[in-house]
Order: structure tokens, then C-alpha cells, then sequence
């Protein structure tokens, strides 16, 4: 009788499909980490910029603004001044709370602050979480 002779993949076939596979996985991954950071950079900015229009909202009724030992508390705290507890109309950030950066840190606030002297400054300290370095986040523009 005669036989098909059947065709199969050989191993080098196999290990080279899988070899393909392999760099392609890898160029996708690191295009989406490259996409995460990317991502973590603009949301720090858009809490800046949520902080920025509560703190204008909080100066609008305390005729202005928490002063750096104060911090951004004041935005969820009510003051224990009596007079000062009249005037404000808080809540000023959505939850109740003062969120960290995207990567985990508190964010800082100078005020006055020693860019914006007239009102203020807040930064994210970025991924390495350490000052004055490129990675930072502030709410002005950076000198280059």
C-alpha cells in the first residue's frame, strides 16, 4: 500500500515561530509602558490643575490662600477659627480627601510659592519622587 507522506513542523520551524512571537511581545510591551508613563505624567498634571481651580474657589471665600503650613488640607478641613469656619464653603475637592501623584507621593505646596510668588506653587516630585529634578510636575512652566 501506498502512504501520504505527511508533513509536520520541525523544531527549528517551531523555535523560530516562537522566537518571532517572543520580539513582537516585546516591542509591544515596551511601547505600552512608554503609553503608562505618558499617561501618569498628564493625569499629575490635571490634578495640578484641579488644585489649582480649588484653591481659586477657596480663595474666592477666604480672601486667600492657605498659607504652606496650612497645606492642602485646608481644602477638605474645615478651620477650627470660628470666623474663618463662616467663611468657608468646603469641600473644595471632590471625596473629601487630598490625593497622592500617580506615583504614590504627596504633592507640594509652597505659598507663596518661590516661582508664582503672588500666589502659588504645587509640584509632583515624578517617578523618582526626589526635588528638582527633570521628571517634576509643577503648575509653571520649567526653565530649560
Amino acid at each position: 500500500m501506498y502512504r501520504k507522506k505527511e508533513r509536520a513542523f520541525t523544531l527549528l520551524e517551531l523555535l523560530l515561530v516562537i522566537l518571532i512571537i517572543g520580539i513582537l511581545a516585546a516591542v509591544a510591551v515596551e511601547r505600552f509602558v512608554g503609553v503608562g508613563g505618558e499617561a501618569k505624567e498628564k493625569a499629575a498634571g490635571l490634578q495640578i490643575d484641579s488644585f489649582e481651580g480649588a484653591l481659586e474657589r477657596y480663595k474666592l471665600h477666604m480672601d486667600n490662600y492657605p498659607t504652606s503650613e496650612e497645606g492642602l488640607q485646608c481644602l477638605v478641613v474645615k478651620p477650627d477659627d470660628e470666623e474663618a469656619a463662616q467663611k468657608w464653603k468646603g469641600p473644595y475637592l471632590q471625596k473629601n480627601i487630598i490625593p497622592k501623584d500617580p506615583w504614590g507621593h504627596d504633592y507640594v505646596y509652597k505659598c507663596p510659592g518661590e516661582v508664582n510668588e503672588e500666589s502659588f506653587d504645587i509640584i509632583s516630585f515624578g517617578p523618582d519622587g526626589e526635588e528638582g529634578t527633570d521628571d517634576d510636575i509643577p503648575n509653571y512652566e520649567k526653565e530649560e
